[in-house]
């Protein structure tokens, strides 16, 4: 038996006929802080069952103060290989809810139910823990992560758009500012032909009038300047 509870804290729980034999333990709930934090408790362990037949079971129960009877929490039911071959069940974990009214006690109870005459079904419970489940917690954290991820998205969202704003307002305004300096280019060009013109104009009466000058009586010259200066 000390091959199949090795650790000191395994317990050997014998199954008789037609019996329920367990061992059972109490926690007071006034030595746990903090429980409006959780939802309920969470009950670990380890289970052995040797020369449990099909029909007897090895059993995790438990029950507040304020109950009469206990809640199965776990049951492993036995089978004829287990007289050779004891089953392991490693690891096991079990939900226990909060008492609904005023308790004060939570009870577990390690149980072996056999129909053996000299308590030949055996159950072995090792590395039992009794903890507040973090359940509630982890929702409370996850709520809050989440709560934490819509808002960066939608700042993300709102900072994308303000800089997509700014990035057409720019566009906007280089083409604007760069079809006002075309208009401008253009206005110059038309006053300097203009202007051009208008020089041309005044140089061709100004050789005109240096070609074919008026005489004092208002009248042209008959023969260019050139001319008389030949004569």
């Amino acid at each position: 038996s000390r091959i199949l509870c090795p650790s000191p804290e395994c317990v050997r729980v014998q199954g008789y006929r037609d019996d329920d034999t367990g061992i059972i333990r109490g926690t007071a709930l006034s030595t746990i802080s903090q429980m409006d934090a959780f939802n309920s408790f969470e009950l670990q362990f380890d289970v052995t069952l040797s020369d449990v037949e099909a029909g007897d079971y090895c059993i995790v129960s438990y029950r507040y103060d304020t109950e009469a009877d206990y809640t199965a929490v776990a049951s492993f039911e036995g089978n004829s290989a287990t007289e050779e071959f004891p089953e392991q069940h490693l690891s096991q974990i079990g939900s226990i809810p909060f008492p609904s009214g005023n308790a004060e006690t939570l009870y577990v109870k390690l149980a072996a139910k056999g129909n053996s005459a000299k308590g030949g079904d055996i159950c072995y419970f090792d590395n039992v823990a009794l903890s507040v489940s973090a359940a509630t917690a982890f929702s409370l954290r996850s709520a809050q992560d989440s709560n934490a991820t819509s808002t960066g998205i939608w700042i993300a969202i709102i900072v994308s758009g303000v800089v997509v704003a700014l990035l057409i307002a720019g566009i906007a305004f280089v083409l604007l500012r760069n079809r006002k300096m075309k208009r401008g280019v253009k206005k110059i060009s038309v006053h300097q032909d203009e202007q051009f013109e208008e020089d041309e104009m005044q140089h061709a009466n100004v050789v005109e009038d240096e070609a074919f000058p008026v005489t004092n009586d208002g009248n042209l010259d008959k023969e260019p300047i050139n001319q008389e200066l030949t004569a």
